[in-house]
């Protein structure tokens, strides 16, 4: 299980550049725990994480190649894309809140109250968040908002994201988190329909499922 303290900062946010003063002062941690079943392109793939009393902030950064996005907006199967993951909960006993990045910013993100895989792949409890719900999350992505197909060449690009605790606090009854809080967190990469599909996570997980909070790593509020 990986843990990793999340600094605070009233300065780091979604819409600042990898290299800019407020997130290069925070040390990246890694999504390097690619699943077998991954092809042999295993795209590089950094995050860094701040919080400050609003909610939590964070940015990826993916040394790509085969890279797509062929969804838009809200709510779409935004992991065939080239996409990085986020899954959050301050209390797992009442489930966790996922949310789903594509390239190009278009995002999916609801609860999961039951992890469990139904005969038809998905999963037994999970309600996908509102539009009101959803227009809180904030995304910046460094490649556009625009749709577009697989291309071969290496690109470097970031997702920019800002989840805000009152998400948290309507689904979980959290009502302040505060310095020393500990939630359980995992963070992924995947491109199901790349011509070069992977699967990677920050916490190591024992099969082709980011639906595994036991196996969920810890962030601490530092």
């Amino acid at each position: 299980m990986e843990r990793l303290a999340v600094p605070f900062s009233k300065s780091a946010n979604h819409s600042e550049t990898w290299n800019s003063a407020a997130w290069a002062e925070i040390p990246p941690g890694r999504v390097f725990n690619f699943l077998p079943e991954s092809s042999p392109h295993r795209p590089e793939t950094l995050f860094r994480l701040a919080w400050s009393e609003k909610g939590i902030a964070g940015i990826f950064k993916v040394a790509d190649k085969w890279a797509l996005a062929r969804h838009e907006g809200f709510g779409g199967q935004v992991y065939r894309d080239s996409c990085v993951e986020i899954f959050l909960s301050p209390d797992l006993s009442r489930g966790y809140l996922n949310f789903e990045f594509a390239a190009n910013g278009a995002f999916l993100a609801g609860l999961v109250t039951d992890p469990r895989r139904t005969p038809e792949g998905g999963l037994r409890g999970f309600a996908m968040l509102t539009e009101d719900e959803a227009a809180r999350i904030l995304v910046s992505p460094s490649l556009g908002f625009c749709k577009f197909e697989e291309s071969e060449r290496e690109i470097e690009w970031t997702l920019g994201f800002f989840i805000p605790f009152s998400l948290l606090s309507r689904h979980f009854g959290v009502e302040k988190l505060k310095k020393g809080d500990e939630l359980r967190a995992n963070l992924q990469k995947c491109a199901d329909d790349s011509s070069r599909p992977h699967w990677a996570s920050w916490s190591p997980l024992p099969a082709r499922n980011f639906h595994l909070p036991e196996h969920f790593g810890k962030l601490t509020l530092a």
